[in-house]
């Protein structure tokens, strides 16, 4: 776990209840819940493993936002590969986007307007000028974000399933 999610545990030195916690919260990111299957060839999908986003959901829906609403600046890699996928041509536009979030089931990572929020600090172990604080306040954010939405959200893809 320490390796993949939660690579600065040891550099920091966690509590026990941090380190219990970072352990839940690391199955969950194995759940349903979490689990985004987009529309397309997989390009897209792929996109989110590269190091462009570190796994930050937020930051990758930011930029699904950029391209589906043709904003000037754009991930181009992420631009190609929703262009290459027809299945992707309803969701232009900002109501295109909505019905996206709403297709995929994000609603919690946007915000009123439909817009997506920035939900995580964008931390990561080999940041320069990391300390403890900032680490286990970016961790806590993260927990409680997870612990709160894969939960939530799985129970919704079920629903739907069924």
């Amino acid at each position: 776990m320490c390796d993949q999610y939660f690579k600065g545990m040891q550099y920091f030195k966690p509590t026990d209840s941090q380190f219990q916690r970072a352990l839940r919260v690391a199955h969950l990111t194995y759940s349903v819940g979490n689990f985004w299957v987009l529309p397309g060839n997989g390009a897209i999908s792929n996109r989110i493993l590269d190091n462009s986003y570190r796994y930050y959901m937020d930051k990758f829906l930011k930029n699904i936002y950029a391209v589906l609403t043709e904003q000037k600046r754009v991930d181009k890699t992420l631009q190609k590969a929703i262009e290459n996928a027809p299945q992707m041509k309803p969701y232009y536009g900002v109501e295109g986007f909505q019905k996206f979030v709403h297709d995929m089931i994000l609603e919690d990572y946007v915000d009123y307007y439909g817009k997506p929020m920035d939900i995580f600090d964008f931390v990561w172990s080999s940041m320069r000028g990391l300390d403890r604080d900032k680490y286990f306040k970016a961790v806590d954010q993260y927990c409680s974000f997870c612990e709160k939405t894969f939960v939530k959200r799985a129970d919704k893809i079920v629903n739907k399933l069924e």
